[in-house]
């Protein structure tokens, strides 16, 4: 229930106030009201009715007047009228149901009778309305074009019109155009259906008006064209759906008194309603909408009636299901004109995920592929990481790798979370130049982890991730070393074993911890270690101990080339005359039989002995020589050469030369 005061204007000794529900305060809204109520001079063309309806606003006193004008025939002077004012407080003007239902309310008072019903405050009721209760309006459809475009502002001056036969179907027409405008128009339009000359609400023409003496002002062009927002507006005004205009009026704090606003929301409702049918299915209307709000309304502060109700969801489900929706939230340019807050975005996109969690890898590969996605979607792929569990970003590996890499670009944590134990080498081989790659490497720190996986899989890697390994695991040599020494078959890759090169120190800490080491260790040591440098020697020779527990095995002649020539950094020491012992036998057998090789004889020949020059091709003479001085100087007994190696001929040899 709504309130409407009136007022009733008419003759008493001049045109006066005779009687009214409320008295206004503004001198100035009152003066325009006894202007506007006043004869306009207006003669129906064709001798018909000369009532006609002025409609303005009073912007003091906060009302819209929508009044009726009567010629007083009965009274002896000429000129006067009557005028019923119905005054419509501003801040209800978006619940009026039906303003063509004003003209019920209007009652033209009699010469002598009591004005005294004209003193009470109107309870007007609301109605609802379905398809059977519209009434058509009745006048050319262009003159409502230019009614409806005029109060719109859309045109940048007044309307003009000449005077119509039937002046009850003129505002009954205007009064339905009113129907599909927001209070912010409403506030500021004014117009006249009947009057001789062009009237004026405080100095400025009215919006609208209809001239019965057509030299007073030229008639304004009524072919106007029409936009399809227009004509959809046009259409319900036309067959008096008010239902239309109500719903627009929903929107009036997005619209305010913007036409281009009013466009923009009258575009969405035709859309969403497929109004045109032109063939696009609800999800493509849904897309198309998003983008109209977002166009019209840039600014996140700007049309949040309209944003809320495209984020609601019981609302948006009518067109598309979660998926779809946050696929267009993510990938059309909308993101910088929604509020995420305040739209309630956030709230249900926490929805979809508790409810629809099986979806959420497949929307997440769709705005990927799509190349379009907005800031909201680049956040939404970002916020993955925290939000993926381990299986779902082994799945998005092995089936969608595209947006693990897009993800890992745009939040190098990603990587951190990568399940190396359940990958393919091939799967960890593609990852791994990403860790190396200066946007995301520097975020990475599962090195240890990394590293493990990597001597447990046997995965390949360049020598650049080698030294990158190295320089961010923790103990790296002790980790590789303790993983190679743990089974036989093991061995160190190569661009592993180089990143041993120049941690001498940290491989003889380790080797002095151990008793006994592999083939595969021994091989790496040596390929590793400098046996002459000055950090070997200081550490001594019981470090390498390990090593003669490898007496038996066959070894490569490196091995036993390295180890001769690394004893002599201790030239007395029990310790490195085993480790010379272990060398001599493999050492002198191969070069017997010429199969030592040039560069194991290149690494141990500065330490033989000289010989006669006779004797200077053979080396293995050189080699028992050497052995036997260096004995006799570490003041050892002759007997140890009784069993010093598996052949009792060479042992006996040996003794010859002592």
């Amino acid at each position: 229930m709504m309130k409407i005061e009136q007022l009733l204007h008419g003759y008493d000794n001049g045109h006066r106030l005779l009687a009214g529900s409320v008295l206004l305060k503004n001198n100035a809204d009152m003066d325009a009201v006894a202007t506007l109520s006043d004869w306009s001079e207006y003669v129906a063309p064709g001798g018909g009715d000369s009532c006609y309806v002025t409609a303005y606003p009073l912007q003091e006193s906060g009302y819209y007047v929508i009044a009726k004008t009567w010629y007083a025939d009965e009274m002896k002077r000429p000129g006067c009228v009557w005028t019923h004012s119905l005054l419509v407080p501003f801040d209800v003007l978006n619940q009026v149901d039906d303003f063509r239902r004003f003209s019920s309310l209007f009652k033209r008072p009699l010469n002598g009778e009591s004005f005294d019903e004209y003193s009470h405050t109107i309870a007007y009721e609301n109605k609802n309305y379905s398809a059977d209760d519209y009434r058509p309006v009745s006048v050319d459809r262009r003159i409502e074009a230019s009614v409806l475009q005029a109060f719109l502002n859309v045109v940048d001056k007044p309307v003009v019109f000449e005077a119509q036969k039937d002046n009850e179907k003129v505002g009954d027409a205007i009064l339905g155009v009113m129907n599909s405008l927001p209070r912010a128009f409403l506030q500021r339009l004014s117009w006249c259906t009947g009057t001789a000359y062009m009237r004026k609400l405080n100095g400025r023409t009215l919006t609208c008006q209809f001239v019965s003496r057509t030299n007073s002002s030229g008639s304004s062009d009524i072919s106007v064209s029409e936009e399809k927002w227009q004509t959809y507006v046009l259409d319900a005004i036309m067959r008096g759906d008010v239902n239309q205009g109500q719903l627009i009026r929903m929107f009036s704090d997005d619209i305010a008194d913007d036409a281009k606003y009013y466009a923009a929301i009258v575009r969405t409702l035709y859309t969403l309603e497929d109004y045109f049918k032109e063939g696009r299915s609800n999800e493509e209307r849904f897309r198309d909408v998003l983008e109209v709000v977002a166009g019209a309304y840039p600014y996140k502060d700007e049309g949040m009636v309209i944003k809320k109700l495209l984020v609601n969801k019981t609302f948006s489900d009518r067109y598309c299901k979660n998926y779809a929706f946050f696929l267009s939230v993510a990938t059309l340019p909308v993101d910088e004109a929604f509020d995420v807050a305040e739209t309630g975005l956030v709230e249900r996109w926490k929805g979809f995920l508790s409810r629809e969690r099986k979806q959420y890898l497949s929307l997440l590969s769709d705005i990927c592929k799509s190349g379009k996605a907005n800031g909201w979607g680049i956040e939404k792929m970002k916020e993955s990481v925290g939000v993926l569990s381990s299986e779902e970003v082994t799945v998005m590996i092995k089936n969608d790798f595209h947006l693990f890499n897009t993800i890992v670009l745009l939040n190098p944590e990603m990587l951190n979370k990568t399940p190396w134990l359940v990958l393919t080498n091939h799967e960890i081989e593609t990852i791994l130049p990403m860790i190396l790659d200066g946007r995301t490497g520097n975020v990475f720190v599962g090195w240890d982890r990394l590293f493990a996986i990597l001597l447990e899989k046997g995965v390949e890697i360049s020598s650049e991730l080698a030294r990158e390994v190295f320089a961010r695991t923790d103990r790296a040599t002790v980790v590789l070393l303790d993983y190679v020494n743990g089974d036989t078959s093991r061995y160190v890759n190569y661009t592993l074993g180089l990143q041993l090169s120049g941690k001498t120190d940290a491989v003889l800490t380790w080797l002095s911890s151990k008793e006994t080491i592999t083939d595969n260790v021994a091989y790496a040591i040596v390929n590793a270690v400098n046996e002459r440098s000055n950090v070997v020697a200081s550490r001594g020779a019981k470090v390498w101990r390990p090593f003669l527990g490898l007496q038996f095995h066959n070894l490569h002649a490196k091995v036993y080339a390295f180890l001769f020539a690394l004893s002599f950094n201790w030239p007395n020491d029990v310790d490195a005359l085993e480790l010379m012992r272990m060398a001599f036998y493999p050492l002198h057998t191969l070069q017997s039989q010429k199969k030592m090789g040039y560069s194991n004889w290149s690494h141990i020949a500065p330490y033989m002995e000289s010989v006669m020059i006779w004797d200077e091709w053979d080396n293995c003479k050189k080699m028992r020589k050497t052995v036997v001085k260096r004995l006799k100087r570490a003041g050892a007994d002759a007997s140890v050469l009784d069993n010093y190696t598996p052949n009792n001929e060479l042992n006996a040899e040996l003794k010859r030369m002592w």
